[in-house]
């Protein structure tokens, strides 16, 4: 074998083996999240905790912000507060807070944009009169009945950092019918879902969603929220980890949004996720994996593996990827273990997909919608080459409809 065709050989066989390690890890938390039993912990048993405070990040929410105060006070009892942080609104959001009964304070720094610089700004108010526990919840976010409290109790019961399900949801019925819209439901499904409810029944911590996060004060007081990470929540999850406070995920509570309509929504919420969670797996997980092992930390290498699992879309395109080079190497004469690789990723990838499909989604994504994940999939390498040479690098917000 040539030495040209000798370190082809071995960059493909190395590729492989990540990649079959990465759909390894995936099929294991979606045979646990479909599969296996809760834990025998009856959350309801939980002591309530004696202050609760939620936090609300807004940017120009004035439409929709009265509707989650009034979702989130109906939850809340005498003595909890509700702080809205106006953060660099030009609409109208102070004073429909205002008017809805919460506590509100403005934020305007256009050089330090982004909900983790709101965040800090609001938890620094709170800092007065501290809580027992701070719930941050999205300004364009719902809470079914009794999830608020019921991750307060968690958080303040096990000290720990507590994710609710943060579900996304189709906004109507005739935006559900587009495919590409229930792929990506399905995709933060899998997601937000599956993988964090198969780590919980596997007794691991999970990643924070961004919303419907509930957190001790003395974790959270410690945290550094403001920085310009376009996945603030993951990252928080990852440092609270390396502190000994890995988050636990409360499958039982239940906070939903929705999808927005527009392309432009759609294109800029996707871009700052996927861009986010791909910069943070070249930036910070190689030096999180080191330390986990150095330090013996479990929890946070359990997360540090689960975030180093890129979005579905462009893991599938990396096992074609790969696949296709394989098959290259073959024809030039090469070895066809890189290729036995390959195909083994694919058929774990392929069987990770259709379980949780077949056991969780089947109903909302209908059998003939599936034909349309290739093109999807092919339709983000625009993304994933913007994200390749910088990407998105500024938090922006989502266009509401």
């Amino acid at each position: 074998m040539s030495i040209v065709a000798s370190i082809v050989f071995w960059m493909l066989a190395g590729t492989g083996l990540v990649l079959l390690f990465l759909v390894t890890i995936l099929l294991a938390e979606i045979c646990a999240g479909c599969w296996l039993p809760d834990p025998d912990d009856t959350l309801a048993t939980f002591p309530r905790a004696a202050r609760i405070a939620v936090l609300i990040p807004a940017h120009n929410e004035a439409d929709g912000i009265a509707e989650v105060i009034r979702n989130v006070t109906s939850e809340l009892r005498p003595g909890d507060r509700v702080l809205v942080v106006a953060d660099n609104c030009t609409d109208d959001t102070y004073d429909v807070a205002i008017a809805c009964g919460a506590e509100v304070i403005r934020r305007t720094d256009f050089v330090l944009r982004g909900k983790g610089f709101a965040l800090e700004f609001g938890m620094s108010h709170l800092a007065a009169d501290p809580p027992d526990v701070v719930i941050m919840v999205d300004a364009d976010c719902l809470a079914s009945r009794g999830s608020l409290l019921r991750i307060a109790a968690y958080a303040a019961a096990r000290h720990r950092p507590v994710q609710a399900h943060y579900a996304m949801l189709p906004p109507a019925p005739e935006a559900s019918a587009s495919a590409s819209m229930l792929i990506a439901a399905f995709a933060w499904h899998v997601k937000n879902k599956v993988r964090p409810l198969g780590l919980r029944r596997l007794g691991l911590p999970c990643h924070l969603m961004g919303s419907g996060m509930a957190f001790p004060w003395t974790v959270i007081a410690q945290a550094k929220l403001g920085t310009a990470e376009l996945v603030e929540d993951q990252v928080l999850g990852l440092e609270l980890a390396q502190a000994g406070h890995a988050p636990l995920f409360c499958s039982e509570a239940l906070v939903t949004s929705l999808f927005p309509v527009s392309i432009e929504g759609q294109t800029t919420q996707r871009a700052r996720w996927e861009t986010g969670h791909l910069a943070v797996i070249l930036r910070r997980l190689p030096g999180l994996l080191l330390e986990a092992l150095a330090n013996r930390n479990v929890e946070l290498l359990v997360l540090a593996c689960d975030a180093a699992v890129p979005p579905l879309a462009f893991l599938a395109i990396l096992i074609a990827i790969n696949f296709v080079l394989a098959i290259i190497l073959i024809s030039f004469g090469g070895s066809a273990i890189p290729l036995l690789i390959g195909c083994l990723s694919a058929i774990i990838f392929a069987l990770s997909i259709s379980i949780v499909w077949s056991q969780t989604f089947r109903n909302e994504l209908p059998l003939i919608k599936i034909k349309s994940i290739p093109a999807y999939a092919l339709g983000k390498l625009g993304l994933y080459g913007r994200a390749a040479i910088g990407g998105q690098r500024e938090w922006v917000r989502t266009k509401r409809d």
